[in-house]
């Protein structure tokens, strides 16, 4: 059995701003939501991590929370994997507050996290004031009808976003067509994944006629 992660001594480092330390990978380190939070409140004082990532570290909804705060103040992180938290609708809802004044952050990983639709619609919303993300995951996160039909208002005004990807998600049939009016208002998506969400066979005959008059689109 390995042994727990000093989280402390992590904070410590992420304080000191250490030029050299730009990258920071803890995936599966076991830091559960007290570590988790404190890894996230030293974020509001670093301004040399570029890149962190933290999948599958039981951090939960509190950690969501510790973590938007810190990205409402951070303006050097770019890179956020968040994979398999269990954040929650809380900390969905509280993740998409601060992307509504983060403008530093480009990829953000919330899959697997259960924000379900209260949070995703949430983030959806926030990618209309949110200038910055180019890349966002969302999958696996108990995303409906409501969420598709938000993102697909937001991404009519958002022209940053490149990559989208909301897989296994229950979008089903009004999701789709929501989706599909996507990609006929919006030019700056070049990628979309949609594998597993309940798409009808008639939808997608639709993106195939739209992808079809994009050469810039990527599948």
């Amino acid at each position: 059995m390995s042994e727990p992660i000093d989280f402390s001594r992590i904070a410590k480092q992420i304080k000191k701003n250490n030029s050299e330390l730009t990258t920071l990978e803890l995936q599966g380190s076991n830091l559960g939501e007290v570590g988790g939070v404190v890894v996230a409140e030293a974020l509001e004082r670093n301004t040399t991590l570029t890149t962190l990532k933290l999948c599958k570290n039981c951090l939960g909804k509190r950690f969501g929370i510790a973590v938007a705060d810190a990205l409402k103040r951070n303006t050097t992180l770019k890179t956020l994997e968040l994979e398999s938290n269990n954040i929650g609708e809380i900390g969905g809802m509280a993740v998409a507050r601060a992307l509504k004044r983060n403008s530093s952050l480009t990829i953000l990983d919330l899959e697997c996290n259960r924000i379900r639709e209260v949070g995703g619609v949430a983030v959806a919303k926030s990618l209309k004031r949110n200038s910055s993300l180019t890349k966002l995951y969302l999958g696996r996160n108990f995303l409906r009808e409501h969420f598709a039909i938000s993102v697909a208002d937001a991404m009519e005004i958002n022209t940053t976003i490149t990559y989208l990807d909301l897989w296994g998600n229950s979008l089903q049939e009004v999701g789709g067509i929501a989706i599909a009016d996507i990609l006929k208002r919006n030019t700056s998506l070049t990628s979309l994944n949609l594998a597993f969400c309940g798409i009808q066979d008639s939808n997608i005959r639709k993106f195939e006629e739209i992808l079809s008059k994009r050469e810039d689109f990527k599948p």
